[in-house]
């Protein structure tokens, strides 16, 4: 799988529900056994991500990951499988030790039922589908846009409201859509103001000539 993948990186997730014992589970593996197959993903030599998963024996889990630190950091020899004493050591019992076996879990192990012609009809399965996938993944070269290497070049601020002109619309350069001269109502009041009304015509509602035009005063 990692020749046809070629990943840059592996992510690796600890399920320890596989372990024997585990109130979920339905797998027989010892601590040292799941620690195994982190070993093995060491020996690719890329980036590894170690993440928790299930487990719902807590005090399994708690073994499991903490001896998954110590294979992670290359020191798992060095671990006792005598547990010290701390907040929790009554969770451990009855042998308080780091590996415990199935003569623990006597009501939960399950016996092994895979043969090994079996295992290896799934592994000849798995390696005719990798067989069919091809060249590795990978992503095409591509030019880099030219902000990303000029730095004089500004990206817009995107809570700044880009300034706007249109001419047929009178809008000024703050944009604000408003003109600063005055608006013709202004214009005709300020003439009839000054007496002569300077000849402007009173429009009516629907713009025709107003009812003053045709007024005639009495006397």
């Amino acid at each position: 799988m990692i020749e046809s993948f070629d990943p840059e990186a592996i992510v690796f997730q600890s399920g320890a529900d596989s372990l024997v014992g585990d109130k979920l589970g339905c797998f027989n593996l010892s601590i040292r056994g799941h620690g195994e197959c982190l070993k093995f993903m060491k020996t690719f030599n890329l980036p590894l991500i170690l993440l928790g998963g299930g487990g719902y024996t807590m005090r399994n889990v708690a073994r499991c990951w903490a001896y998954e630190t110590a294979v992670v950091l290359g020191k798992e020899d060095q671990l006792a499988d005598a547990l010290p004493p701390h907040a929790y050591y009554e969770y451990y019992g009855k042998d308080y030790r780091l590996h415990y076996d199935r003569d623990l879990e006597p009501a939960r192990a399950r016996p092994d039922r895979n043969d090994r012609a079996r295992l290896e009809e799934i592994r000849g399965r798995v390696f005719e589908r990798l067989a069919t996938l091809g060249a590795p993944p990978s992503v095409p070269v591509q030019e880099r846009p030219e902000d990303a290497l000029n730095p004089s070049v500004k990206e817009e601020d995107p809570d700044v409201r880009p300034r706007m002109w249109d001419a047929s619309l009178g809008v000024d350069e703050d944009g604000d859509g408003r003109e600063d001269k005055p608006a013709r109502h202004e214009g005709a009041a300020a003439g009839g103001a000054g007496g002569g009304g300077g000849g402007d015509e009173v429009q009516g509602e629907n713009g025709g000539p107003g009812a003053a035009e045709g007024m005639e005063t009495d006397g």
